[in-house]
């Protein structure tokens, strides 16, 4: 029976690293203030590395490293201290978050404490802003939509940008996504993993496949010895060596339309998740591993329709207890099925069309790992009746037997 990892952003952090949205956003924040706030002194920059990223030496040696040797000047322009970096990956990053509407928007929404440490807050909120500009009745506008057309009133004005909202929205959400991609392979990936990192209920699930919704290579750094395992990157695989027109990760959002509509509006369709699959080719390699479960299960099923016609031919004359006949009985074969196990994913609608083919196979078993704290699990059975409907649910964790849910270990 073949096992399938399937994991989420809640795996990095169950190892420590800090890929979360709040740690992003406070990587571009300290930057941001680097540059824009020139008149802060060097042990002031220190001292805000030291706060938030103290604990991770890697990201704080490299940053205290550049701050520390670097004689902050007044300006009124960042960009003329910029090329005196001599972290090229600062230089690049600061490019891609500078003047970028969408940082701008989540700084607004952290202030305003609306959002909280996961990455599927981040693109709820992107979800909200697409919907509104979607809207052509426009009910929905908040105070927090209100900010982002100040933004882009604002970015409308520079030279340098396009004057369609939409376009503005794409070409920031790219360079912010290019600005992560930094971020994770630059600094995040120099954390070293070691031994003590290991969890042992990780380690004893053993799968052939993984199937990562993540950016990152944790689960083959740290898990994968023996490098037998196969990976389908779903959502890309951040590389430093890319640039903002190569990069393949994908930040987007669900389908936002109702059905009469969503494949006639494809005004803001770049921003959907799927179209970001195909048009960034991070590849469906799942869709072989579920081909190969049904070819074989095609194939044993057939194989085992020729031995039961085999078998009652043994008997088809007057002496069906005859033990020559008996011992030429073939035994069938029992119905390939793989095992499924979800790992640090809030299981969130925003990916519900790939959940959804694994769980509503009748040949794979699911387990669900949640954390015991009283809320993780009441989120993960609300989002499944989100994404299978409850019926479906309710007959999959009962009769079926192919859902069931399981604590993570208390000593993990």
């Amino acid at each position: 029976m073949k096992k399938i990892l399937m994991i989420g952003n809640g795996f990095d952090l169950a190892h420590g690293l800090p890929t979360s949205y709040k740690n992003f956003l406070k990587f571009c924040e300290i930057i941001n203030n680097f540059f824009l706030y020139q008149t802060v002194n060097a042990e002031t920059a220190n001292q805000n590395v030291e706060n938030y990223f103290g604990e991770y030496t890697t990201i704080k040696q490299r940053l205290r490293k550049e701050f520390s040797t670097f004689v902050l000047e007044p300006s009124k322009n960042p960009f003329e201290i910029l090329n005196k970096i001599a972290d090229k990956a600062i230089q690049e990053f600061y490019k891609m978050i500078c003047d970028n509407i969408w940082i701008k928007y989540f700084f607004y929404i952290e202030k305003s404490n609306k959002l909280q440490e996961n990455w599927i807050d981040l693109e709820v909120e992107i979800f909200k802003v697409i919907q509104y500009f979607e809207n052509t009745s426009k009910d929905n506008e908040n105070s927090s939509v209100k900010e982002m057309k100040f933004y882009l009133k604002d970015a409308n004005s520079k030279k340098n940008y396009p004057e369609k909202s939409t376009e503005i929205l794409e070409i920031d959400l790219r360079r912010m996504t290019r600005a992560l991609e930094i971020y994770l392979t630059e600094f995040v990936e120099g954390i070293p993993l070691e031994e003590f990192h290991k969890k042992g209920y990780i380690e004893d699930i053993a799968p052939d496949y993984v199937l990562s919704f993540n950016y990152t290579d944790t689960y083959s750094r740290l898990y994968d010895t023996s490098n037998n395992v196969e990976y389908d990157y779903i959502h890309g695989y951040a590389r430093y060596n890319n640039t903002e027109s190569t990069n393949n990760m994908v930040l987007g959002i669900s389908e936002s339309l109702p059905d009469e509509s969503k494949n006639k509006d494809l005004r803001f369709v770049t921003f959907k998740k799927y179209y970001q699959r195909i048009y960034k080719k991070t590849g469906n390699k799942y869709l072989s591993w579920l081909k190969d479960l049904e070819n074989s299960i095609i194939r044993t099923e057939k194989q085992n329709l020729e031995i039961e016609n085999h078998n009652k031919t043994l008997f088809a004359g007057p002496h069906p207890q005859n033990l020559k006949q008996q011992a030429k009985i073939c035994k069938t074969d029992p119905i390939p099925k793989y095992e499924l196990y979800i790992l640090g994913h809030s299981l969130d609608v925003t990916d519900g069309d790939i959940i959804r083919r694994f769980l509503c196979c009748n040949n794979i078993t699911t387990t669900i790992y949640y954390l015991d704290n009283g809320i993780d699990l009441k989120e993960k059975i609300s989002n499944l009746i989100r994404i299978i409907g409850q019926d479906e649910l309710i007959s999959r964790t009962g009769d079926l037997e192919t859902i069931k849910f399981k604590p993570i270990p208390s000593d993990s």
